[in-house]
């Protein structure tokens, strides 16, 4: 398994960004698809 807070705690920048890109991504697909993030299952990655 994988330790996300060291993971988070060595590269906090990295981890930001990646989850910032998924924020994005995802917010694309939910508008590309006329939904709502949530109607579509994304409300995990979208907060």
């Amino acid at each position: 398994m994988i330790n996300v807070k060291n993971i988070g705690s060595k590269f906090p920048t990295e981890v930001t960004t990646i989850a910032q890109n998924i924020r994005a991504i995802t917010s694309k697909i939910a508008r590309g698809m006329g939904s709502d993030p949530e109607a579509i299952g994304l409300n995990l990655f979208t907060g």
